[in-house]
């Protein structure tokens, strides 16, 4: 791990939260998440907690290919259907069935010109759930 911290310090690039230099610690944490942000609580994966066409918001945003921070957001304006989820820590589960996912990945991929265009209404505005 010290290896591979060097040569990362070496060829330029500098660690998260403004650390000055990368440490085999640091290393060892990110092969160790594999990618993931933190181990999924044990009550998210209880069964019967999501409906039918509902995600958690994390995990649709991996599968959307998008920071889960933008997802957030979507979800703060309305773009997406939300609710919290009856557990600890604030989880939040979005619903998208196939016409959604197709929908938010148009939303994910739209590209403005200018940050003054507005984002066409059809991207903008979710499918009413009961819309079968």
């Amino acid at each position: 791990m010290a290896a591979v911290a060097e040569c990362l310090n070496r060829e330029g690039f500098h660690p998260p939260k403004r650390a000055a230099r990368f440490s085999s610690g640091m290393v060892a944490g990110f092969l160790a998440k594999g990618g993931r942000s933190g181990p999924r609580p044990v009550a998210l994966s209880a069964a019967g907690l999501l409906q039918a066409g509902e995600w958690l918001l994390t995990d649709l945003a991996r599968h959307l290919g998008m920071p889960s921070a933008t997802l957030h957001r979507w979800r703060q304006v309305g773009w997406v259907h939300a609710r919290k989820l009856p557990v600890p820590g604030g989880h939040w589960a979005l619903w998208a069935d196939a016409a959604e996912l197709t929908r938010l990945g148009r939303l994910r991929k739209h590209h403005r010109a200018r940050r003054d265009q507005p984002i066409p209404t059809e991207l903008t505005t979710p499918t009413a759930r009961d819309a079968k």
